[in-house]
């Protein structure tokens, strides 16, 4: 059987399974907003984050897709699972997916013995939906976004974190006072914006899978 965590992010369902905590500032309310498919949670910077379960998305060495929707005009880390930004006392596996300032979606994998960094094309802060996926499949990684298949690299090595390290959505360790940060950080900035349908698959979408789901056909 194939195993699913499926995430409705910030609906008003899913806040308190996701743990909604204060993250860089005192915690604000968040406030409601259309969502790609329901109400969802707005996302305001250095107020909010959420986490999730450290044993999600530790997939080994095999296939695995990561899911979500997302619109901002000014970006940030959507979705993170680190130990420390740099300087930490091990090098922790995971990924980090970012809207930079830029307006691409560039995304870093660390495996047990790689690190990949993907970016997609620019355009994407425009505040309208759109679909990211990171898929591993058959000895390659790629960023797919609104369906297409873009940039692509191998990847070889262990996606297992043995730090018990939570997956966050709207902050990460690289974020100035993130939680369970270290003393270091870089320029990467808490999330303004939705994110929503967030998925965790230990399996690689197919490209009609990604192409209907960035459709609204399907779940991500």
């Amino acid at each position: 059987m194939t195993r699913t965590h499926h995430l409705v992010s910030f609906s008003a369902l899913a806040v308190s399974a996701l743990c909604l905590q204060p993250a860089c500032l005192p915690p604000q309310p968040a406030a409601a907003a259309g969502g790609r498919f329901a109400p969802v949670r707005f996302i305001d910077g250095a107020h909010q984050y959420a986490s999730i379960p450290p044993e999600v998305g530790n997939f080994g060495d095999g296939n695995f897709t990561i899911a979500l929707w997302f619109s901002s005009t000014r970006g940030g880390v959507m979705l993170s699972k680190r130990e420390s930004c740099w300087g930490g006392l091990r090098t922790a596996t995971g990924e980090d997916i970012n809207l930079t300032d830029v307006r691409r979606v560039v995304v870093e994998v660390r495996t047990s013995v790689s690190l990949t960094t993907l970016a997609s094309p620019p355009g994407l802060s425009d505040g309208l939906w759109h679909h990211a996926a990171l898929v591993r499949r058959a000895g390659m990684i790629f960023l797919a976004v609104d369906g297409a298949e873009g940039a692509s690299m191998r990847i070889v090595g262990s996606l297992d974190d043995p730090t018990q390290t939570p997956t966050y959505l709207g902050v990460g360790r690289c974020v100035a006072g993130a939680p369970g940060a270290n003393a270091n950080s870089d320029s990467r900035t808490c999330f303004v914006g939705r994110i929503d349908e967030v998925a965790f698959y230990w399996r690689a979408l197919s490209r009609d899978e990604l192409t209907a789901s960035a459709r609204g056909l399907c779940g991500p």
